[in-house]
């Protein structure tokens, strides 16, 4: 499959050379789940107000999408060898709590490996782990998603199962997506010795409805 993975630089979601992909990618996949909590909690919000549901239905279809492109790309140079590189730039963004004014946030501020509440065991290589999870999320919550909009005018009531879920895997992207970022400001590469999915098992989404 190496032949199908664009060189960095080429790929649309690529940053200008003197940006660091890793850290631009974070940011957008941040950024992206930020706004997928977003308009869940509108959804919410919304109770019975039909175009408002459905416009931030639409929205939250988009930012699921964003989403999953940010992640693909982001697995595929991970594997690819590129890492965190705290010597080029990143774009300015106001996202908290990673970004702040464009910066990166400190590495002491950082838990260790092995201290915070979703960190996997020792054995396992946490980069994969978190990737994994990340999508994983994403993928259920886009079909839950799904499940929701066919439910929601017909069946409105029996429908809040469906949003519930929807916005519990919501809030469990933002948790992974931010400790990944940890893991990988702290430094954290793949670790191919270790327990985890294989690059092309990680790289296999499928397409949102």
């Amino acid at each position: 499959m190496d032949n199908l993975i664009l060189p960095l630089g080429q790929h649309g979601l690529d940053p200008l050379p003197d940006i660091d992909p890793i850290r631009s990618l974070l940011h957008s996949l941040w950024s992206d789940t930020f706004w997928i909590c977003d308009r869940v909690a509108s959804i919410v919000a919304a109770g019975t107000d039909l175009p408002e549901v459905r416009r931030e239905l639409a929205y939250l279809r988009g930012d699921t999408d964003d989403a999953l492109q940010n992640a693909a790309r982001l697995i595929e140079l991970l594997f690819a060898g590129y890492a965190v590189d705290l010597e080029k730039r990143i774009r300015r963004g106001t996202s908290p709590p990673y970004f702040r004014a464009g910066v990166s946030m400190a590495r002491h501020d950082i838990q260790a490996l092995g201290q915070h509440r979703l960190d996997p065991p020792s054995n396992v290589d946490a980069v994969r782990f978190f990737l994994n999870a990340s999508k994983t999320h994403l993928i259920h919550l886009n079909e839950h998603r799904v499940a929701f909009q066919k439910m929601w005018e017909s069946d409105p009531v029996s429908s809040t199962g469906e949003l519930a879920e929807v916005q519990r895997l919501a809030e469990q992207t933002r948790h992974h997506v931010a400790r990944l970022t940890e893991v990988l400001l702290a430094g954290g590469r793949i670790d191919l010795a270790k327990i985890g999915p294989a690059r092309d098992t990680l790289r296999l989404f499928r397409p949102a409805a």
